[in-house]
């Protein structure tokens, strides 16, 4: 939704961070495999393309906006929350994220409360189409 916004150091550099979220629980679901996909083409980006070899904190510190950042961390929930659910490891690689971004855990959270309501909204917005609700 808001990877287009991304320069492209910051595309590379939210390559570094959503490897970092789907690999965090050791356990790569293909919902994550098929939202990393769809995030790399909404950025222009080839689906072969390998992840930069980068550390966090260089990646952290492309997002020069607070626009950006948000961005960053609308989208890396949306990732964690690819299979359903959001592992321990993942919330905690987030969490970090979310610190090194600037953000207080109460803005982390109401991040992640956003992204939330947004898939639920989405998962609506399907049934209605279904003709189910």
């Amino acid at each position: 939704m808001f990877l287009g916004s991304f320069n492209d150091d910051q595309k590379r550099a939210f390559l570094v961070l959503a490897d970092a979220v789907i690999h965090a629980d050791r356990r790569l679901a293909p919902q994550e495999e098929a939202m990393v996909a769809l995030m790399r083409a909404e950025m222009g980006l080839s689906p072969d393309e390998p992840v930069p070899v980068m550390d966090e904190a260089a990646a952290v510190s492309a997002f020069d906006s607070r626009r950006a950042r948000v961005a960053a961390m609308l989208e890396l929930n949306g990732l964690g929350l690819a299979d359903a659910e959001m592992a321990p490891e993942e919330e905690a690689v987030l969490a970090r994220i979310g610190a090194a971004f600037g953000f207080s855990k109460a803005e982390t959270l109401g991040q992640r409360d956003w992204v939330l309501r947004q898939v639920a909204l989405v998962h609506e917005a399907g049934t209605m189409m279904m003709g189910e609700g």
